[in-house]
């Protein structure tokens, strides 16, 4: 993925040359006064200004989508670590391992994810309570 970034990097770098030589033919046309051979000029930097914007936003998807793996790797590296801590602490008072006790770090992240997709599927703010005998509120 990374030199698919690279490549598109690139590529967005010669549409920003050819946006630069094209507007420079259209301000040498205008300045020879030639209005319309200046207006046709500028739709070929339009395409590639509208190219360019197209490849930024194609590649911040793919950072975006880089990022989101990277995160979720430390985040997976840094829960494991805790998990150890938590088993090795609870291995000194003699308690049950983290993954099958109930108030371990694990049933805790459980709890929170659950409690936090069920606060996202509301859609109320928080405090507010739903009326009705439903999940959607309906009677």
């Amino acid at each position: 993925m990374a030199e698919k970034i690279k490549r598109l990097w690139r590529l967005q770098w010669q549409i920003n040359v050819a946006t630069g030589v094209f507007s420079a033919i259209a301000i040498g046309l205008a300045y020879a006064r030639q209005g319309l051979l200046a207006q046709l000029s500028m739709i070929p930097v339009l395409a590639c200004f509208l190219a360019a914007c197209w490849l930024a936003y194609k590649r911040y998807q793919l950072n975006k989508q880089r990022r989101d793996e990277i995160f979720a790797g430390l985040e997976a590296a840094h829960s494991a670590k805790l998990r150890e801590v938590f088993d090795e602490a609870r291995q000194k008072k003699n308690l049950p391992p983290d993954a099958a006790s109930p108030d371990g770090f694990t049933a805790t992240v459980e709890q929170i994810k659950t409690e936090a997709h069920r606060q996202s599927q509301a859609n109320l703010p928080p405090g507010v309570k739903r009326r009705g005998n439903t999940a959607d509120g309906k009677q």
